[in-house]
């Protein structure tokens, strides 16, 4: 697991007597400026916008998008995905990046898909931690998938 998910999960979960919620949005909020430079760079790949809707290996990735993710400490990454959306409201596409394991980072631009900064969510298998109105971080605790 990379190291800002350790630090949002794990670590600070198990030693701060902060809500689980608050957690999250804290170090989200510390970070902020480095999340939206990988927003902007994972928009501009052209790498990532000629494979819409496909799992892109970090591989395959331009480097400045790389390189946005290692800023965040963002190491263990297997896959981005860059997909277009219907929302009317903005023409920024959604990213989602996924980790080794059931952990996803996920920018959501539509306005339709709410959610409150620091809103915690399960549902069914799905647990969700929203760090804003559109950075999500989920987890599938399915083990299947």
């Amino acid at each position: 697991m990379n190291r800002i998910l350790q630090i949002i999960i794990v670590i600070l979960l198990i030693t701060s007597c902060k809500s689980t919620e608050q957690k999250i949005s804290d170090q989200f909020e510390s970070n902020y400026k480095l999340f939206v430079q990988l927003k902007v760079a994972a928009l501009n790949d052209k790498i990532l916008n000629s494979k819409l809707e496909k799992f892109t290996s970090i591989d395959e990735l331009e480097q400045t998008t790389i390189e946005n993710l290692k800023k965040l400490g963002l190491n263990n990454v297997q896959y981005l995905i860059l997909s277009k959306t219907d929302c009317p409201e903005s023409e920024d596409k959604s990213i989602e990046i996924f980790f080794n394991g059931q952990w996803h980072l996920q920018f959501l631009p539509c306005d339709k898909i709410k959610f409150r900064k620091g809103e915690h969510k399960i549902e069914g298998n799905i647990e969700i931690w929203a760090l804003d109105n559109n950075w999500i971080v989920w987890v599938n605790h399915d083990f299947i998938g």
